[in-house]
């Protein structure tokens, strides 16, 4: 893929998110993807599965996510958080604190996972 393509393919992506259109956004991220796996594509892909309810499949791209990244970096501790969100909607809540403690592990004062956390609780 060339690299306008690509870019045009990640900004419509982005483009469909502002619209609120999730289904359109996973297509363009899937187009991206088949050239290869981007933590950020990957994340933001997960991101609008959540959003379209589709937590089994949002999670497996947070999973991977995860094992790509640097334990401390932002798109690792967002795709914990997330991953946290996405089994909420799966209503498994000691998974989901399971992710919003390794959050806060890392980032005691993640306010978004610390409100998760005691929300469940």
């Amino acid at each position: 893929m060339n690299l306008q393509r690509g870019q045009r393919l990640i900004q419509n992506a982005y483009d469909c998110i502002n619209r609120g259109d999730y289904s359109t956004a996973v297509r363009y991220f899937d187009d991206v993807l088949q050239y290869g796996e981007v933590s950020a594509i990957l994340h933001d892909k997960g991101f609008c599965l959540n959003e379209l309810g589709r937590y089994q499949a949002a999670i497996r791209c947070f999973d991977r996510v995860i094992s790509l990244e640097n334990r401390h970096s932002d798109l690792y501790i967002s795709a914990f958080y997330n991953k946290g969100r996405s089994y909420i909607g799966l209503n498994k809540r000691e998974q989901a604190i399971a992710c919003f403690d390794a959050v806060l592990s890392i980032d005691p004062y993640h306010a978004n996972a610390r409100m998760g956390k005691d929300m469940l609780l």
